[in-house]
């Protein structure tokens, strides 16, 4: 009886270690138990908890309007997929665009003047990363020669 009980703490501890570092971020672990020669032992394995390390953010763009401008990001990490999200709100909301590459591109026009992009960077294992974001301007327009008097 007396060593049910000890086995039964050790489970317990493992367990509430093992939940407790889940929570923390630490360790993304599963539990299980084997039988061994002096009762139950504990085997955690450990996952492997990078995530897709985003190396060169994007950066705002400025443009005339019916340039095609581009906005590219860099991101390391195994079989990643890539989402690009817009704002029409300074970044307040965002939704899906259609663009699934590292590189956001996009003609310029009054319709997305102010627009901002970001991507969201997806692994194998599903482990995101959200990049900056990065705004679209229009240059303003330069007055190269004013009117003639008549």
């Amino acid at each position: 009886m007396y060593r049910k009980n000890i086995i039964k703490d050790k489970i317990k501890a493992a367990t509430a270690i093992a939940i407790a570092m889940i929570l923390w971020g630490c360790l993304a672990a599963t539990q299980s138990y084997a039988a061994s020669n002096d009762g139950w032992s504990s085997i955690v394995s450990m996952d492997d908890e990078t995530y897709p390390a985003i190396t060169r953010q994007p950066a705002d763009v400025t443009g005339h309007l019916g340039d095609t401008v581009s906005i590219a990001l860099k991101a390391e990490g195994q079989s990643l997929v890539y989402q690009w999200q817009l704002s029409d709100d300074n970044g307040a909301n965002w939704r899906n665009s259609s663009v699934k590459t590292s590189v956001y591109s996009t003609t310029l026009s009054d319709k997305n003047n102010g627009r901002c992009v970001r991507c969201i960077v997806t692994d194998k294992n599903g482990r995101t990363s959200i990049s900056g974001a990065a705004c679209i301007k229009l240059s303003p327009l330069t007055i190269l020669k004013q009117p003639d008097n008549f």
